[in-house]
């Protein structure tokens, strides 16, 4: 269509005198008539936003099809973008949390009401503004403006004098970030009330217990026919002094989420002193050490000490005496792993996820038979925890299981021969 209606210009043109001046209004005339349809597209991209393009025919037509039709697809597509947008801040408005939208500069694009009540900012007066200026913690500043988001912040309420804030940060989007706060108040003040309860009735209970103890020993080392009551006192005595001093523990694990201290630590040593305590309790057990490495840990040495002998003294205890139990220590690319293996009973794989829960157990009645306080893998979590590590548990029941601590690289030192 466009060759066709060139040459129709171009015949105009030749049918002057002279063919050159022909030609030339010929072209000028086709030029002037492309500049007009040009004109009339861009009035109509421009401010005719519902209106039905220019009627045109040939090439220009298809053209204008084509953009009408690329044009409705992406007002479609604004508008549910639009409709999508107001029904996710309806939903945070609604929401108790505070929600905070911010740009790729920081600035704030949208809050809800409890942004107000938590933070005291105000939507829309601070719109475009920059949170780290309304936001003044020196803890939330440094937070924000190192990016690392992994895990949440808790923070004096800026609004109440006793109040605590948990502040995370997500990205999405070209740069952008959601700051998402919950009032976390009431939430401390019960663990705290629950971590007084658990230190002081441990504290009251140790020193009747210790009464108890002592009494019970006495009277074994006299002849009497209530030995084997005597016994049996003595050692329910015993495993209530366990469960204490693990309930302790596992409190003060809690207690305190800081990072552990980095004693520089000889796990292949920790763990033949382990062995060498297994092999008092259960000689015919066979022990194997599979240290593929002479890498070292940087941890706190009492917990990682604390966290092996639970799970190696767990998998002794569910081994049968002529079974085999074996412990690897090995890095890899992303760090290190020390992996405890054993023989015994295994575990059904609806319990596993349940297994670091307190007091939780598989089976009760074998749990009894072997003594346990039912604290120990709960406490093997919160050490792996506070080193950044990891517990990965897999098993097999009647053919054992084995419980892997996967340690970051950050906390290896790596041997020159490893390197």
């Amino acid at each position: 269509m466009l060759l066709c209606t060139a040459l129709a210009w171009l015949l105009f043109g030749v049918s002057w005198q002279t063919t050159f001046a022909g030609t030339s209004i010929g072209a000028l005339a086709y030029s002037i008539s492309c500049i007009v349809r040009l004109r009339r597209v861009y009035q109509w991209l421009k401010h005719d936003t519902d209106a039905e393009p220019p009627s045109s025919v040939g090439e220009y037509g298809d053209v204008l099809d084509e953009l009408h039709r690329m044009r409705s697809i992406s007002i479609r597509q604004a508008e549910q973008a639009e409709l999508r947008i107001m029904h996710l801040q309806n939903s945070f408005a609604s929401l108790e949390e505070a929600v905070i939208l911010l740009n790729s500069a920081g600035e704030i694009d949208w809050s809800n009401k409890a942004a107000e009540r938590l933070f005291g900012l105000r939507f829309p007066d601070d719109q475009s503004r920059a949170l780290a200026t309304l936001i003044r913690a020196p803890e939330f500043l440094q937070y924000f403006d190192e990016g690392d988001y992994e895990r949440p912040l808790s923070i004096a309420a800026p609004m109440s004098e006793i109040g605590q804030l948990e502040v995370s940060i997500t990205w999405f989007g070209a740069n952008n970030r959601m700051v998402f706060a919950r009032d976390v108040t009431e939430v401390r003040r019960l663990e705290q009330v629950r971590t007084d309860f658990i230190a002081n009735v441990s504290h009251e209970l140790r020193t009747p217990l210790t009464v108890i103890s002592g009494y019970l020993e006495t009277m074994q080392d006299s002849d009497s026919e209530w030995q084997a009551a005597l016994q049996q006192m003595s050692s329910q005595a015993d495993r209530m002094e366990s469960l204490l001093t693990d309930l302790t523990q596992l409190n003060k694990l809690e207690s305190h989420i800081e990072r552990s201290q980095h004693d520089v630590i000889d796990v292949k040593a920790m763990i033949v002193t382990l062995f060498d305590g297994v092999s008092v309790q259960k000689p015919e057990q066979k022990l194997e050490i599979k240290a593929k490495t002479n890498a070292q840990l940087l941890g706190n040495h009492e917990e990682l000490y604390s966290a092996f002998s639970n799970l190696i003294n767990n998998a002794s205890k569910y081994t049968a005496d002529n079974g085999k139990l074996r412990v690897t220590w090995k890095l890899d690319a992303t760090g290190a792993s020390l992996a405890v293996s054993d023989s015994g009973v295994g575990i059904e794989a609806q319990h596993i996820p349940r297994l670091t829960e307190r007091f939780y157990r598989a089976d009760p009645g074998r749990h009894r038979s072997t003594g346990g306080t039912g604290l120990g893998l709960a406490i093997v979590k919160h050490v792996l925890l506070r080193h950044q590590a990891a517990l990965k548990i897999e098993s097999t029941p009647g053919q054992g299981s084995t419980f892997t601590c996967l340690f970051p690289e950050e906390r290896i030192i790596r041997p020159p021969s490893d390197n």
